[in-house]
């Protein structure tokens, strides 16, 4: 898959001191994105902007935009907050590695537009329905400090604007995903695993003569592969409801993690797994 960014945008919070409205108008256009337009918000605004975004669902509670190399939290914050919560909350995040990362932060006002869609595709939100249906989020954009007033993305309206920082507001983290092959080949293989692709990941990842082998026996071959995959698509599809990647690792065409699989009726379990990766493909699965 695909997964050069084609879009970089500002990741470091300003306190837009010397920036006028007319020019973030012009850094909206510049990028195209959507920013509906209405009487008090002229000078920033763009109508005719189209969403270039890219996603793709990592199945473990965050969507990577391709177009621009963000990822993103697809939930939130259980509750509203403040802005000096959102930024305690972002802490948290990264002091218990969320999804395996230490690097979440707020977005910026650019960074919360690229997210805005033409249409309202999200219950009435104009956001793709990959994420979770809340109505605003805070940027870590100063308007200005010394009212207390920060930018916030509201997905109502499909615009930003700013707002009194003890407002509460919903809490979104980003993180740009500047990700390892070995991170990307994981994502796709889970994603090919979860829709039940036999064929494809038989043919994108594992060579002719690669082995899975597992606590119940070794599976040699792409027949026997397809054997053992075949078997387990009806598990997955039945129980399986939620999939957390909580350690990786790689180095030099090995690729360790651990995952923690929700079920229907076996909850909780942890998977440990290590792929031998040779020439972009599996050698080796050992699933423990």
């Amino acid at each position: 898959m695909e997964s050069a960014s084609k879009i970089v945008l500002r990741s470091e919070p300003s306190d837009f001191t010397n920036l006028s409205l007319r020019e973030l108008g012009e850094t909206i256009r510049k990028y195209n994105f959507f920013c509906k337009g209405y009487d008090w918000n002229k000078d920033f605004s763009n109508d005719t902007g189209a969403s270039q975004n890219d996603f793709f669902d990592n199945l473990d509670g965050t969507v990577t935009d391709r177009a621009t190399g963000l990822m993103w939290q697809k939930a939130h914050r259980p509750a509203y907050g403040r802005w000096k919560d959102a930024k305690e909350y972002i802490s948290k995040l990264n002091a218990e590695g969320f999804c395996g990362y230490h690097d979440w932060r707020l977005p910026t006002i650019e960074e919360c537009c690229s997210l805005f869609t033409m249409e309202q595709e999200n219950d009435g939100l104009f956001i793709s329905p990959l994420f979770t249906n809340r109505m605003w989020v805070w940027t870590c954009d100063v308007k200005d400090a010394s009212q207390g007033l920060v930018w916030n993305a509201n997905f109502v309206y499909g615009s930003v604007y700013w707002i009194d920082a003890v407002n509460g507001q919903d809490i979104r983290a980003v993180r740009t995903a500047a990700d390892q092959a070995g991170r990307q080949f994981y994502r796709d293989h889970l994603s090919l695993l979860m829709k039940g692709d036999v064929e494809r990941l038989l043919s994108e990842h594992y060579h002719v003569d690669a082995e899975i082998v597992t606590f119940r026996g070794v599976y040699k071959g792409h027949d026997r592969i397809r054997e053992h995959f075949s078997a387990l698509f009806p598990l997955i599809n039945d129980t399986i409801v939620h999939v957390r990647l909580e350690n990786f690792a790689e180095s030099n065409g090995l690729v360790l993690y651990r995952n923690s699989i929700t079920g229907k009726e076996l909850g909780v379990v942890n998977a440990h797994e290590s792929l031998y990766i040779k020439d972009g493909k599996i050698l080796k699965h050992m699933i423990l």
